[in-house]
């Protein structure tokens, strides 16, 4: 049993074997409201759940009685010798602040410096202020007029010149204020030294916890004023929607104990929420709030890892080479095989019988595309139409916790016991890209503006290179540096986001997505294995990319071994392997049908596609010059034709061949004189995929009762879920087309650990509708992802 400490710098603190010590700050998800009345709560909510800090070693978050904020420093060090906040070797630092509707008029600065210089200040990257710094101790007011501060998150930098970086140069901060314009009439007041907070007039804080065995939360809790009409209501409610109420009506300035047992809601995320009712007059303290609670005697956890298109051919040449050492340590430590993947090996297929241990047949998801069963409209594949249930509706509806980021046709979102970020996740203005719903806002306010500003050395070598002067003006060339970039974002992204909700959720089991080997061996694996094709100066540049980013999944994968123990077991996936395919680029005609129906072609058939030219049958011989001189009237941009148009009257044929076709710009648009008909993308593509999926893919299991260094001979993607199944000591059910690999256990294992059957587990659960309406602008999200679906070559 811990008490909250503020007087004490904050640290995330690991929990031990048995006891689970969650430290609850109140502040962090507070939300002012002016109402009066419950269940009147006008203000977006959501927004103040981002607020969760991410506090390293060198992070300290300060309180300050004279205002309701608090903010994090990131990039600065503590002094040994003085409690101050200074510049250890940075040439600037910045503070991280989340403002609600209440803003700030003024910042107010304490500090000391041994030498004269200046302090330049930027808002949001606009500066408002540069002031001069004296020798000693003094106080800088700063003015903040309303138009440089933004809703949200607001970052404020500090930028000093460089001599202050000398090692005898000292400039310290002792405390950084931002004052209020006004008090509202709801607010929320940290007092350190008393260990307490103030709740002031209505208002609504909420924040998640992962339960164990024997939940309690426990506080004492009185009233500030006269009146004694406070009234406190605690709910707590499962993802399932199962609540538990607690009112407590504060009639005393005598410290009162609370106690909440949580006992109904073991092992599980429940959502704990405080409403508090009354005028801003009505305050009730809390003091010394903590939560206590004991680990299961079940800890087996499972952290899972899927890397699309992983192969052992690149592995084992980089292992050998000293490069991967993550990965190697896990399959020296552990078991390796070669996956089976099932055909066709389109990657939202094989990862859902991954993920449900069932083919295609009983899971329904047979590629990247289905059809809007209303329109017939092709749109991407989503979860709507999955059959069956995954591994996280199974483990959840066990009161297992899972934590899954970014796998196929994962979106909507559905509800789980624990959290779920979808394959979609990347869309702010998507409905549904993560379950519970506020942690959307959370990964757009406080995740990916942190990514953004801190990133690993590996990704910017990776990025540096996509930022090169590209050596070739090819079109395909500069469409795959653009999706890899793409790409490699969304990875970080997700890598970075699994790991800091882990901190909050701590799943039994965890999946994470990743999709970099695969994208990148398509695109640049003709410069890995390069032919006479391909330049020297290409070979320099892109050839070390797809092995950069195996160091980079390594690097990710190093960052997840870190959080297992001994109860963990560690698995790497893959849905197939990679190897190479053509090395030149394709040139592709499959939509331009779409086009000649826009400029009024018809009545004709499509004779032959050869590399770069297209040739027509005209059923009708008096419209071929008609045609003709259509044709020949469209333009990219009014200025250039697209093609060099050839008659043959005798066979009543029309032969199209493209201009300057690895040269020229297909996102320009396509003109009928001065008609924009759209992109030329749209209608004709070149594709540069020299990379392309092979039958086999890898498989990595380290843990408990695994043989150490075992290869293992016949394994399927089908019996990943299985196998989990019996890792956590769940049945595995019979309607499941794959097999738990008894080969990889030691007998001891098995022995102890005998595995059990269910006919099915799909009776267990409701089955959600597998049809939905979709707004306007999930529509337009869809025709993106469509897109990049064609860049990869995927879909037509």
């Amino acid at each position: 049993m811990i008490k909250l400490d503020f007087q004490k710098e904050l640290k995330i603190i690991k929990p031990r074997k048995k006891i689970l010590i969650l430290l609850v700050l109140l502040i962090l998800f507070l939300t002012f409201s002016n109402c009066k009345k419950e269940y009147k709560i006008k203000k977006n909510l959501t927004e103040y759940f981002s607020l969760f800090p991410h506090i390293t070693k060198k992070s300290k978050i300060v309180f300050n009685r004279k205002n309701v904020y608090s903010y994090i420093l990131e990039g600065w060090s503590i002094s040994k010798q003085n409690p101050s906040i200074i510049w250890k070797s940075s040439p600037f630092s910045y503070v991280r602040v989340f403002f609600g509707k209440e803003k700030p008029e003024k910042m107010i600065i304490n500090c000391r410096a041994n030498i004269s210089t200046t302090l330049k200040i930027l808002s949001n990257e606009k500066e408002i202020s540069s002031i001069n710094i004296s020798k000693g101790y003094d106080s800088y007011e700063i003015s903040l007029s309303e138009n440089i501060i933004q809703d949200g998150l607001n970052i404020f930098n500090f930028v000093t010149p460089s001599e202050i970086h000398k090692r005898r140069n000292i400039l310290a901060f002792n405390e950084i204020n931002f004052l209020p314009v006004k008090r509202t009439k709801s607010y929320i007041k940290v007092s350190p030294e008393k260990k307490s907070i103030e709740i002031h007039g209505s208002l609504y804080l909420y924040y998640f916890l992962r339960t164990y065995e024997k939940p309690q939360i426990s506080f004492l809790i009185r009233a500030l004023n006269d009146s004694f009409k406070n009234e406190l209501k605690i709910v707590v409610e499962n993802l399932k929607g199962e609540k538990k109420v607690k009112r407590i009506h504060i009639n005393s300035r005598k410290w009162k104990k609370e106690i909440l047992d949580l006992s109904s809601f073991r092992n599980q995320i429940i959502k704990v929420s405080f409403y508090h009712f009354g005028e801003a007059k009505n305050v009730t303290e809390i003091k010394n709030p903590y939560f206590k609670d004991r680990y299961s005697k079940e800890e087996r956890k499972v952290i899972m890892i899927g890397l699309d298109g992983a192969t052992w051919k690149i592995i084992d040449s980089l292992i050998e080479k000293g490069k991967l050492q993550n990965l190697n340590k896990l399959i020296k430590s552990g078991a390796r095989g070669n996956l089976k993947t099932i055909k066709p090996w389109y990657s939202p297929l094989v990862w859902t019988s991954i993920l449900t241990g069932k083919n295609k047949e009983k899971h329904g998801i047979k590629g990247f595309i289905a059809q809007r069963r209303k329109t017939g409209e092709t749109i991407p594949n989503s979860r709507l139409n999955r059959k069956c249930l995954a591994i996280w509706n199974i483990l959840s509806g066990k009161k297992h916790v899972v934590g899954i980021v970014g796998p196929w046709v994962s979106w909507p979102a559905e509800k789980v016991n624990g959290y779920i970020l979808s394959d979609r996740m990347f869309f702010e203005n998507l409905t549904s890209i993560t379950f519970p719903s506020e942690l959307k806002s959370l990964l757009f306010q406080k995740i990916k503006p942190y990514k953004i500003k801190m990133q690993n050395p590996l990704y910017s070598k990776i990025m540096k290179i996509l930022d090169s002067k590209i050596p070739s003006p090819r079109y395909s060339l500069k469409s795959n540096i653009k999706n890899e970039k793409i790409y490699l974002k969304q990875d970080d992204l997700k890598q970075y986001a699994g790991l800091y909700l882990n901190n909050i959720f701590r799943p039994d089991f965890f999946f994470l997505y990743m999709r970099g080997p695969d994208v990148t061996s398509h695109f640049f694996w003709k410069y890995f294995e390069p032919d006479s094709s391909v330049s020297q100066e290409e070979i320099k540049l892109y050839g070390k990319l797809i092995p950069m980013n195996y160091i980079y999944q390594d690097y990710v994968i190093g960052k997840y071994i870190s959080k297992m123990d001994s109860n963990t077991t560690f698995i790497i996936v893959s849905d197939h392997g990679m190897d190479k395919k053509g090395y030149k680029p394709v040139i592709v005609f499959d939509n331009i049908p779409k086009l000649f129906e826009k400029i009024g072609i018809y009545n004709y058939s499509i004779n032959k596609i050869k590399s770069n030219s297209i040739e027509l049958f005209i059923k009708n011989p008096k419209k071929l010059n008609t045609i003709k001189n259509i044709l020949s009237r469209l333009t990219l941009n009014k200025q250039n034709l697209i093609f060099e148009i050839s008659i043959n009257n005798l066979k009543n044929t029309l032969k199209l061949k493209l201009q300057n076709p690895y040269s020229i710009d297909y996102d320009t648009f396509v003109y009928l004189g001065n008609k924009k008909i759209g992109k030329l993308k749209r209608y004709i593509q070149v594709k540069e995929i020299s990379g392309d999926h092979t039958l086999y893919g890898i498989l990595i299991i380290k843990g408990k009762g695994i043989k150490k260094n075992y290869r293992i001979r016949n394994c399927s993607v089908l019996d990943i879920t299985p196998t989990i199944l019996y890792l956590l000591g769940l049945p595995v059910a019979k309607d499941m087309d794959g097999r738990v690999l008894t080969e990889i256990f030691t007998q001891e294992y098995l022995r102890k650990n005998p595995i059990t059957y269910i006919e099915s587990y799909e009776n267990l659960f409701k089955a959600e509708p597998f049809e939905k309406k979709a707004p306007h602008r999930e529509r337009k999200l869809e025709k993106e992802l469509l897109e990049q679906l064609r860049s990869l070559g995927y879909i037509k």
